[in-house]
């Protein structure tokens, strides 16, 4: 046997190939689609050669062409195990105006290992990266090989084709076009990319995934790539990438970034491919896609900064800033300086930090920066530096300044294990425990358990060791009060953490009912960061129904993250509420599910929970009056413009008083595929009646008035209770407990707010604020990828500092406080944006500085007299009052010189710039003018602002006045509260208002009268009554008023509203001196589920009447008006509008209404619809205005399915009254075996023409048909057949044509199923008139047995025609044949042959007479005893012939 060296070369091809995917580093095996994808295969061993060039230019519309460039060049080597599993090697890397010292630890850490990655067909399947390799060099090698990435299916030339694509830039939707010339070119445009921007100061970002793009609202990004195929491999591809930042009108700033990998060299198949030269010392065990990672590690590590050096910067900064409190030229430099001084004290070791605290503790005006810059550092030198001073130097570091550093913990960006065990030293320094520094401890256990989840709980061992000591083994049960609240604050900071010392740590606490119920929530609480948690026990407390309101309530909660986890969740929770007879439970489970339900977030969580928690039908038993019922409000809403939302969440929990036991709000914003828990507020409240008795009113126990109010309240909250519920086990003093949680951080919490002491905290504040005070106001980053692999980083720092020069007295006594005195603040604010793309080690990138600055000059007297403000006297003893200016300064960053270039600015312009009216300026005294900043001037003679407070008996008198002032300014106001005589005064230069009032208020009925006056004459009166009363779970209200408007009229209104949960209506009647005749009105409104259904009606006698209607619901608005009215007419006018609109969800959603209005005064008529769907409109209007009637139409459809197509497009606009005809139309149908093209074109009588191309061929079952029809003005041209085969028994065949009015036509059809009448037809005609056209017709037909055919041949020659039928009948023993000839001559011939024997033949030239012309035939009969033979031949009634014959037996 003989084999061929071509099958050797292939068999041993073969043999290499199996080996290698059997060694395979990175792609276990090759997948190849077959669908047409460009052609990419790299040759196994050999090694491809490209020059790679990657650049970024930064740009500004204020650079004035000046540019930040970043140009990277390499070697790129693509060497190939097998066509699917290769390896990157990057070489020879440069940076171009940067010395290779300066990018050597870059260049170190891409060169260090290669980048191994699966190429299936085109598609790059994922990474397979060194474990040790740094992310940043990962990432720059993403960004070389996105450039290579194709995953398009074929398309042809002039056509694009949609596809979602995961490259370095994220999950975008890539529009691929291919052009096949000499060389095959593949462009792609990316859009709408999804990349998950990073924040890394924000460890409490929980990921929401929606479908919106990834940028920021004011970032645009346009990406392209173009590559070039050549013989089955890449030789060149190019890629650029613009991103804006925009402003209001143009981009403020651009980045460009482009790169380009062009093949140099191919080098042939190594000889060590047999050797293993892609085998590694370790298997690779990192898997990863080509998403850049955009997490805070991907940075390269900084170099060691020498210490001396730090330390003479610092003290540089140091003394910089003590000169700017003397040195106005330097004061926009201190913010600046501050953030310099806070970045140098992160780099300096610990103990030179704390040699430098005592050279400088004794120097004031240094010691005020240094502390002020201690206490925004994050590193952990500084820490140990802060609680070092909170321990041992308290007049450094009082109470109030240590509070202020604990709250700015819970943002810290960076936290280590040595910080947090510095934290909890400083907590066990404390005898009881330390809210503020327990939860920032806290906040420093989440942070480190974000960044190294793995080694979270050993590093967290101080602060879990320091909470199972305080929490104990019984949570403070039998022990004192302070014990219990102590066991409490540490539960909170548990919860706060996310981590437990063990999982059923907190039930030992929350399952004891014989603990505080504050005990028992903050222990379930400790759940609140841990997502889902496998316990029963919340279950268990939850559907105990003698249990508290409040701790089952919040046991619920505990376990709702756990619903889209757990099977069955909301039908547990659905027949909870069916046997719940706790209605404080109830309406609180009912509105949170619903809510859940109906007010979703825009995250595929918050979707999904929706979904599930929709399909239970809940029992909507519970009463949610707002004023006493538990119960969950919930508000979101996302814009896809804006490309961002959020949502508002809130609870109010009652228990066993009218005043909530428990209530909180909660802000959610959902940005850049994220979800950011903003702000949170809520508290815990016991026996506060007695606050609110104040609140209602002043020494509500000598006024029973005011003393209703808390028992009307307290009725309210009765009324709702069940005797089922129990009231709390907790026997408190009034308590408000406050907690207030920032980014998730429990930042801060206050047992009782009401043992706060104001005025020390006054005081507290004002000797804060006594020393000049620096601060860091922000510092934030976000992080979004880029087609190089680098980093876009946008960086805002916002710095400030406040000078507060004031002398005087503050004085404070029991009774109250007086300050008196001047205030000369003066702040600087500082804000520093940088959009970098980063290099690490080299940028391209824009900062633009902006200094704010000010000063203002006042004096204070201020006099609170036992808790109420008496006196304020604000001095103004200078022309300037105050200003504020404004700086910017923009630099770009220039890698040849390490640094940025700061660019020319526009001097600022002359003159005041834009100030206030005069007008305006003399009611307040002041003049604002605007210049880049604000100056604010004096414009009068006065020298200080008088403001007086007077408030006794339920009176208050306020004052302002300008005393010595050229212009009257006094402004006086009083407002009696008095219910038996309220009411007020406004009086100002020239002009005095009164109100004047009287109230009588209970329970069950309302009344007021008030008289309004100016200048002491009545202007107008109101009197009002109000009746309540309750129906069942509704409330109606049934009210009269009246009212006088002197030169106006009289008006008198009555009528009834009714509020339930679900349900509100009201009705009345207005009379007035206005009107003739009264005016009444009734509306509704009500829900079920998601639909909302309105009604209203109003009639005003002779004048008219209107009705209307309508029903919202997801999937469709309906709607109606009608009316009429007269203006004394005898025939009234009528309108109506009625409205359908309807939204049907399918796999492209459709969208169809109609609206109608019609008005018979107008004497219009309006009917329009619509339909819409995707790729489908289709418009119709027809409007009859004065009666003349105009159609419009509009028909848009592109369809696509299976390989069929169906394209139209018509639009028409016709009116017959004026004349107008106009259409067009264009209509495509297209299937794999058929195809329809129409077009037409309508101007009136000007053009009217026509066009169609039809086809279609069909083998099994067969058809074939195909036609041309052409038309102009009335003259056509068509030609057609078709045959067709399709239908079961039956045969159709049709050729024509016709050329004007001339025409010709066969046609035949054949309808031959046993089971049916037989049907034929031909028909064959022509000529150049329909009735003067030439042919051949014939047609034949039988019943369903085929006994009896009945049919007709027709000749027509011109004016001549001439017809021949036939009626056959066809039974077993007889048999006839009628022919009729024309309109007269008939034929007829019979046969029988049972029960005798017959033939006959008959002629007529009448077709309508009973008796024959003439008539022949033979008949025999036949009888048992003979045979007669009879022979006739008659002529009408003559018997010409007639002839018998007997035989005999």
């Amino acid at each position: 046997m003989k084999v061929s060296g071509a099958s050797c070369l292939l068999l041993g091809l073969l043999v290499t190939l199996a080996r290698a995917q059997h060694e395979a580093v990175c792609a276990t095996a090759c997948r190849f689609s077959g669908d047409g994808r460009p052609g990419v295969h790299f040759v196994p061993g050999q090694t491809y050669l490209y020059q790679y060039q990657g650049e970024a230019v930064t740009s500004a519309q204020v650079t004035e062409g000046q540019e930040s460039r970043l140009s990277v060049r390499a070697v790129v080597s693509i060497i190939a195990r097998t066509p699917c599993d290769l390896k990157m090697e990057v070489s020879e890397i440069g940076v171009e105006g940067v010395p290779e010292d300066r990018i050597a630890g870059f260049v170190a850490s891409v060169t260090a290992h290669d980048l191994h990655f699966s190429y299936q067909d085109g598609e790059i399947e994922y990474l397979c990266p060194h474990e040790t390799e740094d992310v940043a060099a990962t990432n720059f090698k993403r960004g070389i090989l996105s450039a290579l990435q194709t995953t398009v299916t074929k398309v042809d030339d002039q056509t694009e084709v949609v596809v979602k694509e995961i490259d370095v830039g994220g999950d975008c939707e890539t529009r691929y076009s291919i052009q096949n010339t000499d060389k095959l070119t593949v462009t792609k445009k990316k859009e709408n990319c999804r990349s998950s921007a990073h924040f890394p100061y924000f460890p409490y970002v929980r990921q929401a995934s929606y479908s919106a793009s990834g940028d920021l609202p004011f970032f645009s990004r346009t990406q392209s790539c173009q590559l070039v195929l050549g013989n089955a491999v890449w030789e060149r591809a190019e890629c650029t990438e613009e991103l804006h930042v925009e402003g209001s009108t143009s981009p403020l700033a651009s980045v460009l970034l482009s790169t380009r990998l062009e093949l140099q060299d191919v080098l042939g198949a190594r000889s060590d491919i047999q050797e293993g030269f892609f085998s590694l010392d370790e298997p690779l065990t990192r898997k990863e896609s080509l998403r850049m990672n955009l997490d805070s590690r991907a940075s390269l590590s900084e170099p060691q900064l020498d210490q001396d050096a730090v330390k003479a910067q610092l003290e540089q900064t140091l003394e910089l800033l003590a000169a700017s409190l003397k040195d106005a030229e330097l004061q926009e430099q201190r913010p600046f300086a501050f953030a310099g001084l806070v970045n140098l004290m992160g780099r300096l070791q610990s103990d030179q930090l704390e040699m430098l605290w005592e050279e400088y503790r004794g120097k004031a005006d240094y010691r005020e920066f240094f502390l002020d810059a201690l206490t925004s550092c994050e590193r952990e030198q500084c820490i140990r530096l802060v609680v070092t001073l909170a321990q041992e130097d308290t007049a450094a570091l009082p109470d109030s300044r240590l509070k202020t550093w604990l709250a700015g913990v819970h943002f810290h960006a960076h936290a280590d294990p040595l910080s947090l065990q510095h934290v909890m030293d400083l907590a066990n320094s404390y005898t009881d425990v330390p809210s503020s520094v327990l939860l920032a401890a806290s906040s420093m256990v989440h942070r480190l358990c974000h960044d190294a989840p793995h080694q979270c709980r050993s590093q967290a061992q101080p602060f879990l060791a320091y909470v199972e000591e305080k929490v104990g083994d019984t949570c403070g049960y039998g022990e004192t009060r302070d014990r219990q609240r102590e066991v409490k604050v540490v539960l909170r900071a548990l919860g706060n953490a996310g981590l437990l010392p063990f999982e059923a740590f907190p039930e030992k606490c929350y399952v004891n009912r014989a603990l505080s119920s504050d005990v028992r929530t903050a222990a379930l609480q400790t759940y609140r960061r841990l997502g889902c948690v496998r316990t029963d026990s919340p279950w268990q407390i939850l559907e105990d129904e003698y249990d508290n309101v409040e701790v089952r309530i919040k046991a619920y909660l505990a376990l709702v993250p756990c619903a889209s986890e757990t099977p069955g969740f909301f039908r547990r929770i659905e027949k909870i509420l069916d046997r719940e007879t706790v209605h404080q439970v109830g309406s609180f489970l009912w509105t949170h599910v619903r809510n859940l339900a109906e007010e979703p977030g825009v995250g595929e969580y918050d979707q999904e929970l929706a979904k599930l928690a929709s399909h239970p039908t809940l029992n909507s038993k519970f009463n949610t009056n707002p004023l006493r019922s538990s119960r969950n409000y919930r508000y979101s809403h996302f814009s896809k413009i804006l490309n961002g939302g959020g949502s508002m969440d809130s609870n109010v929990i009652f228990s066993d008083s009218f005043v909530p036991r428990h209530a909180s709000v909660n802000l959610t914003v959902d940005i850049l595929q994220n979800s950011f828990n903003v702000l949170e507020i809520g508290g815990d409240f016991v026996a506060l009646e007695e606050y609110v008795d104040r609140i209602l009113g002043r020494e509500a126990s000598k006024d029973r008035i005011e003393k209703d109010k808390i028992l009307k309240l307290q009725r309210l909250y009765d009324e709702a209770r069940t005797v089922n519920e129990l009231a709390g086990l907790d026997d408190h003093e009034s308590r408000a407990s406050v907690f207030f949680r920032v980014f998730g951080h429990e930042v801060a919490y206050f047992d009782n707010v009401l043992k706060i002491n104001p005025l020390e905290t006054l005081q507290q504040l004002v000797n804060e604020f006594s020393t000049p005070k620096s601060f860091q106001v922000l510092n934030q980053e976000c992080v979004s990828p880029t087609l190089l692999g680098f980093p876009l980083r946008l960086k805002i720092n916002a710095t400030g500092s406040l000078v507060l020069t004031r002398d005087g007295t503050f004085e404070m006594s029991g009774h109250g406080v007086m300050l008196e005195g001047h205030l000369n603040p003066s702040a600087v604010v500082a804000v520093e944006e940088t959009l970098t793309v980063d290099g690490f080690g080299f940028l391209s990138g824009i900062r633009r500085r902006t200094t704010q600055t000010s000063h203002m000059q006042l004096g204070l007297k201020v006099e609170v007299v036992n808790g109420e403000l008496v006196d304020v006297q604000l001095n103004v003893p200078e022309e300037e009052v105050a200003k504020v200016s404004s700086s910017v300064q923009v630099g770009l960053y220039d890698n040849a010189q390490v640094g940025w270039n700061a660019l020319q600015q526009p001097e600022e312009a002359d003159g005041e710039g834009q100030c206030t009216p005069e007008n305006f300026n003399k009611v307040v005294g002041l003049k604002f003018c605007a210049n880049r900043g604000l100056e604010i001037t004096r414009t009068d003679t006065f020298d200080h602002y008088k403001f007086s407070f007077e408030n006794r008996d339920g009176k208050t008198k306020v004052l302002f006045d300008t005393p010595g002032s050229s212009v009257d300014r006094k402004f006086i106001i009083e407002v009696n509260t008095n219910p038996e005589n309220f009411g007020g005064s406004l009086v100002y230069p020239g002009k005095r208002y009164d109100l004047k009032g009287e109230a009588v208020s209970t329970q069950r009925k309302k009344k007021f009268k008030i008289q309004y006056l100016e200048d002491s004459d009545t202007k107008g009166e109101l009197d009002l009554l109000v009746n309540r009363r309750d129906e069942g779970f509704k409330i109606s209200y049934t009210s009269g008023v009246k009212m006088k408007l002197k030169g106006v009229g009289d008006f008198s209104l009555s009528g009834k509203l009714a509020v339930g949960d679900d349900a509100l209506s009201v009705e009345g009647t207005l009379i007035s001196s206005l009107q003739y005749e009264p005016i009444s009105f009734k509306a509704s409104w009500e829900r079920d589920g998601k639909q909302h259904s309105v009604e209203g009606l109003i009639a005003a006698g002779q004048l008219g009447s209107a009705t209307g209607s309508a029903s919202v619901s997801p999937s469709s608005v309906k709607a109606q008006l009608k009316g009429d009215y007269s203006y004394d007419r005898p025939e009234p006018h009528t309108f109506s509008v009625t409205l359908d609109l309807a939204n049907k969800s399918g796999g492209r959603g459709m969208y169809k209404g109609q609206m109608s209005a019609t008005s018979s005064q107008a004497e219009v008529n309006l009917d329009v619809s619509y339909l819409y769907q995707e790729n489908l409109l289709e418009f119709m209007a027809d409007t009859t205005v004065l009666g003349k009637e105009t159609k419009a139409q509009l028909v848009l459809k592109n369809l696509e399915s299976d390989g069929d197509r169906d394209v139209q497009l018509s639009a028409a606009f016709s009116s017959p009254q004026l004349d107008i005809d106009y259409s067009v139309d264009f209509i495509y149908l297209s299937t794999p075996t058929a195809l329809r093209l129409e077009s037409g074109v309508g101007l009136g009588s000007l053009v009217q023409a026509k066009g169609a191309i039809t086809y279609a061929f069909e083998e099994e079952p067969f058809r074939a048909l195909s036609g041309v029809h052409f038309e102009l003005n009335g003259y056509r041209v068509k030609a057609a057949f078709d045959f067709d085969l399709s239908q079961s028994h039956r045969a159709l065949g049709l050729v024509s044509a016709s050329v004007g009015s001339a025409a010709s036509e066969l046609r035949v059809d054949l309808q031959y199923d046993p089971s049916r009448p037989l049907n034929v037809t031909l028909e064959a005609l022509g000529g150049n008139d329909p009735m003067t056209s030439s042919g051949l017709t014939l047609s034949a037909s039988s019943d369903l047995s085929w006994t009896v055919f009945v049919g007709d041949v027709r000749v027509k020659w011109r004016d001549w025609s001439s017809s021949i039928s036939h009626n056959v009948t066809w039974l077993p023993h007889s048999k006839s044949i009628r022919v009729t000839l024309g309109d007269a001559q008939v034929v007829e011939l019979k046969a029988e042959t049972f029960p005798d024997l017959l033939f006959s033949v008959l002629l007529s030239s009448d077709k309508t007479s009973s008796e024959p012309e003439f008539q022949a035939g033979v008949q025999r009969k036949y009888t048992p005893e003979q045979t007669d033979f009879q022979l006739y031949l008659t002529s009408g009634t003559d018997k010409l012939l007639h002839f018998i014959a007997v035989v005999g037996r």
